[in-house]
């Protein structure tokens, strides 16, 4: 028996309109990691999971991206695409805030944040 390839149909602003609160929380795959949390509450949240690349056995890390509709779709898939990139074979998850120290970013607390698409670095306090 031969493994299938899952293509996750892409979401539409049209779906997730219309995505109503139940009586548990459920998900709206968007594909490549990146999902809308629907709450109970009625809430939408915007999350990203990826596995970290090079770690034995692999860990799963899960990203908040933003609230739907302050983080509209297209955002998010920026966001989405972004992250995908820093986690390129060519980098190691290790070394990316070891690089940031190199280029006096500072302390290694940061963390990365959704403004408008586009990835940031931000200090914490």
């Amino acid at each position: 028996m031969r493994n299938k390839l899952r293509i996750t149909k892409p979401l539409t602003n049209t779906e997730i309109d219309k995505a109503k609160p139940k009586d548990k929380d459920y998900t709206l795959s968007d594909g490549q990691g990146l999902y809308l949390l629907i709450k109970s509450t009625g809430a939408k949240l915007w999350r990203f999971n990826y596995y970290q690349p090079f770690s034995n056995p692999r860990k799963r890390v899960l990203l908040g991206v933003g609230k739907y509709p302050e983080v509209s779709l297209s955002q998010a898939r920026k966001v989405r695409d972004g992250f995908l990139s820093l986690l390129a074979p060519k980098y190691r998850s290790a070394t990316i805030p070891a690089t940031a120290k190199r280029r006096g970013a500072g302390t290694l607390n940061k963390y990365l944040t959704c403004r408008g698409g586009k990835v940031e670095r931000k200090e914490s306090r």
